[in-house]
């Protein structure tokens, strides 16, 4: 449907994503950490370290698969509008709006112009039949806002199996080994054993290389 050229020229762009709206939840409960560790449940000594380690193996996991675990809402700023328009974000779940500048004042684009099409790496939003992108708004860098959701849903339970094993394997592996590393630790990805990488690889995105701009091009909403 698009060029290799057109496609690798999008990937180039390093847009801010700034979060709107934090994950309400985690991907595995203090509860499946515990009985996955085979702790006492009812023994709270180490509930604090075990929540840092719940938090930490989630952020080390989102970035490594270029993906959101649980839902989280984004703004996001483009230059102008282009078909296809990809979020560097997944799993996109929904577009909240996109919105445009005209004298200074951000208008709505009406849903029935674009569509979301979620594919195995990074969404993008496509134009409908028979629909046009809106002309004649404000020729300023970031006149084109875009709010989304992406995460595979609002708790835990909606996750994929493999990517809730990887997070209770790295907690393991991080309890098991604290301040450690031994030879299954192979160093990037924050340290990722290889268990735990072979449990994320089915789900993850290779981001290619891209160029940030100046951070004071970007619009601080």
């Amino acid at each position: 449907m698009f060029s290799n050229e057109y496609i690798l020229d999008q990937r180039k762009i390093a847009y801010t994503y700034n979060v709107t709206t934090a994950a309400a939840a985690t991907p595995v409960s203090l509860t499946e950490v515990k009985l996955f560790l085979k702790l006492d449940a009812a023994d709270t000594s180490e509930d604090t370290m075990l929540t840092l380690m719940i938090e930490s193996a989630t952020a080390i996991g989102e970035k490594y698969t270029s993906r959101d675990f649980i839902n989280k809402g984004y703004t996001t700023f483009r230059d102008n509008f282009c078909d296809p328009l990809e979020l560097r974000k997944a799993k996109v779940s929904a577009i909240g709006s996109i919105s445009y500048l005209l004298d200074g004042v951000f208008t709505v684009v009406s849903s029935s112009v674009y569509g979301l099409q979620n594919v195995d790496t990074f969404p993008y939003i496509y134009l409908q039949n028979n629909q046009s992108w809106p002309e004649g708004f404000d020729d300023i860098p970031q006149a084109v806002k875009i709010i989304f959701t992406s995460g595979y849903g609002a708790a835990g339970s909606s996750i994929p199996a493999g990517l809730r094993m990887a997070i209770l394997n790295h907690i393991n592996y991080m309890y098991s080994n604290r301040g450690d590393c031994n030879s299954d630790c192979s160093g990037g990805a924050g340290g990722l054993p290889s268990t735990v990488k072979a449990l994320y690889n089915p789900y993850r995105i290779i981001n290619i290389g891209s160029y940030e701009r100046d951070p004071s091009y970007y619009r601080v909403w």
